[in-house]
């Protein structure tokens, strides 16, 4: 399948990055368990055993995936 047109090549790339940026396993988990509930490093870390600064780097490659970021006192909470 090739696209139409411009628009279509941009909605396919921007859906490419989408999908890169969920390809990994622990992004996976991560967003998964995001979807259940706000959660903070600390929280995800202890659940899913994963390194703090592991998530870190997880969360900041998420790229266009939607989401934001709170901050509450110390801890960062993202859903």
């Amino acid at each position: 399948m090739t696209p139409d047109n411009k628009s279509d090549q941009i909605r396919f790339d921007t859906n490419t990055e989408v999908l890169k940026a969920m390809a990994h396993p622990v992004r996976i988990m991560i967003i998964d368990e995001l979807l259940r509930n706000p959660r903070c490093f600390t929280a995800i870390h202890e659940i899913l055993d994963v390194r703090q600064p592991n998530i870190s780097q997880h969360l900041t490659h998420r790229g266009n995936i939607p989401g934001r970021r709170i901050i509450n006192g110390k801890s960062s909470f993202h859903l």
